[in-house]
């Protein structure tokens, strides 16, 4: 939980700077009907972090934030106007079971953190005036990482105190604030039925199995996802009844990764039945209301 929305703890802003060199793209757009297929959502990236002196002697450091108290789901503003989500914190290390050796390694310590952060809705790439879909974020460049509110707006409180460290800083942070205001205001979760009465062009046999059918939005702020067979709900998992890939089947999305485009695979063997054309398929979730 961030830090802030109990009251019990003072802000946390943390200056924050990309080292040179090290930006590369993680995850792309898999959505081949996406006019920015095969463009960037993610990025990997080393930071360099300034701790954050306060008088609150109860924090996880007393008197003191730094790198370590940055969580999945911070932001990161850039002097640029860009704000990206931390999706995740990168470790990298050999004693973990997902440790890639052909990953560089990745930086851990009280002013040092490797993390992956989204172009959330890819709103940089759109919004990018070159015309060109570039949401790369700047290296060199101090930025900060802050929290969010219970209600998912930028808490940029401390940041006057700041004001000397980053140039234009009442226009930047007005463009924070205004992709914010964008994100959350007037889009919320619709029940959709376009992914409804669906049926597979021929028999699948076993698991594993390509329906040849995908889902055609992704699911609103990662909520679920249910299969009915003929009215019957279906078990999410590619050791149950049905998953969503994006690789042709050779692994499973994590529920709350689901995305457009992904496809449907059925688990014939695991279900105890494959699926015919005659079955009526129904996929339910919502969609936002900004893509219906």
């Amino acid at each position: 939980m961030p830090t802030n929305i109990t009251g019990q703890a003072p802000t946390q802003f943390l200056i924050s700077t990309i080292q040179s060199g090290t930006v590369s793209a993680l995850q792309t757009v898999t959505d081949t009907n996406s006019p920015f297929y095969g463009y960037p959502k993610t990025f990997r990236a080393d930071f360099a972090v300034d701790s954050q002196p306060h008088s609150d002697p109860t924090t996880r450091e007393p008197l003191m934030y730094d790198a370590l108290d940055i969580e999945i789901g911070d932001w990161l503003g850039q002097s640029t106007g860009k704000a990206y989500k931390v999706v995740a914190i990168i470790v990298n290390d050999p004693n973990d079971p997902s440790y890639d050796p052909d990953q560089p390694d990745a930086l851990l310590g009280p002013n040092n953190i490797t993390l992956e952060i989204e172009d959330v809705d890819l709103y940089i790439l759109k919004s990018d005036t070159s015309q060109s879909g570039s949401n790369y974020p700047d290296e060199n460049q101090a930025g900060v990482i802050f929290e969010t509110d219970e209600e998912g707006m930028p808490i940029l409180s401390n940041i006057m105190q700041l004001s000397s460290l980053f140039p234009n800083l009442t226009y930047w942070t007005q463009d924070i604030q205004s992709r914010f205001e964008f994100m959350y205001v007037d889009v919320e979760g619709v029940p959709t039925d376009v992914d409804n009465d669906k049926a597979v062009a021929s028999n699948t046999v076993g698991n594993n199995a390509s329906t040849g059918l995908a889902i055609e939005h992704t699911p609103f702020a990662d909520s679920k996802v249910t299969l009915k067979i003929n009215g019957l709900e279906a078990s999410y998992g590619m050791s149950k009844d049905f998953y969503f890939s994006n690789d042709g089947g050779l692994t499973a999305r994590a529920m709350a990764d689901i995305e457009a485009g992904d496809e449907l695979f059925w688990n014939g063997t695991n279900a105890g039945y494959d699926l015919e054309p005659s079955d009526d398929i129904d996929i339910d979730y919502e969609a936002a209301s900004t893509d219906l």
